[in-house]
């Protein structure tokens, strides 16, 4: 079970709010239904070890209309961490040649080869022997197992175009 934490959320006004949510790499899930978040929202909480965290709200990812179980958090918030925002608006610069010889793969937060992986279960799902109620059913399972809050968490951005493939 993962462990909810304490959070404090700062609209741009000004106004604070103090709830609890679950924090995962670049994700916030809040169960809060009182809460109200939006893009440009600032989350802060406390780490273990006692430093201060302090995110943006890139997607605030209501889900205060779906009736999927009492365990849906109202919020799957997209976050970027406030420090690595000010590192990453840095300026390209050249550093050269790149001759590619095999799978390479250069840039920040890239999620070709999540992509990749997924896209290839799929085709092979839709070219296996399947009948189309099983392939209908993979498919199926597939697209509810991408959709879990864990693994959003994890894959990040990836799982909306892998989302998009399925249908």
């Amino acid at each position: 079970m993962i462990k909810m934490t304490k959070l404090t959320v700062t609209a741009p006004d000004g106004k604070i709010y103090n709830t609890r949510g679950q924090v995962l790499n670049d994700k916030i899930f809040i169960y809060d239904k009182k809460a109200i978040i939006d893009i440009g929202y600032v989350i802060s909480y406390t780490l273990p070890n006692g430093l201060q965290k302090t995110c943006e709200v890139e997607e605030p990812g209501y889900y205060g209309n779906v009736s999927l179980g009492n365990d849906m958090p109202i919020y799957q918030c997209l976050v970027k961490d406030s420090k690595q925002k000010k590192e990453n608006s840095m300026s390209a610069f050249s550093i050269g040649t790149l001759n590619n010889y095999g799978n390479n793969q250069i840039g920040n937060n890239n999620t070709q080869n999540v992509e990749a992986v997924f896209t290839q279960i799929l085709e092979k799902i839709n070219n296996s022997n399947a009948s189309e109620q099983e392939k209908s059913d993979a498919r199926g399972k597939l697209k509810a197992f991408l959709k879990h809050p864990l693994v959003t968490a994890i894959f990040g951005a990836s799982i909306n175009a892998i989302l998009g493939k399925i249908g």
